[in-house]
């Protein structure tokens, strides 16, 4: 075996000195805990500097896709020229489909004739499950009405 060379130095190995306790070491040689990946700022869909209100925007996009029946990307091309923002297509239409469902206002009338509508079919949904029964067939004769299959659903 051939001598250390004179660069390599070798310290000697020595006992933990008595001040440091097992508990310090342990803490010492632990790695450190890792933190969350930071991210940065969440995508900007649009510019923030419009001097039109969002309200404004609204009607300008309303008008733009009802009355003027232009295109997704033809609205975005419109929005950049009147300094509305550079909105992307698909932040355009989902804000659209978003608008149209909060204009639905429901009268009293159209609220009853809803509840109606929602028990018919509910009704109707037993008769069918009583006919599906009787299709897939079972006993000999033996029925199920609807209203016994409603029961049942219910329990099960």
């Amino acid at each position: 075996m051939s001598p250390p060379s004179p660069a390599v130095k070798q310290e000697p190995i020595s006992e933990p000195s008595p001040e440091v306790t097992p508990a310090a070491t342990v803490a010492a040689a632990a790695p450190p805990t890792k933190r969350p990946r930071q991210r940065g700022p969440p995508t900007k869909h649009s510019d923030t500097t419009s001097r039109y209100s969002i309200g404004q925007d609204n009607d300008r996009l309303y008008k733009l896709r009802e009355e003027e029946r232009k295109t997704w990307q033809e609205i975005a091309e419109v929005f950049k020229k009147e300094g509305r923002g550079s909105l992307t297509t698909n932040v355009i239409r989902v804000r659209f489909y978003r608008l149209k469902d909060k204009a639905v206002v429901w009268e009293d009338d159209e609220i009853e004739r809803l509840k109606a509508a929602i028990a018919d079919v509910d009704k109707r949904k037993w008769e069918l499950v009583s006919a599906k029964m009787a299709e897939l067939g079972g006993a000999e004769g033996r029925r199920f009405p609807a209203a016994v299959c409603e029961r049942k659903a219910k329990v099960i």
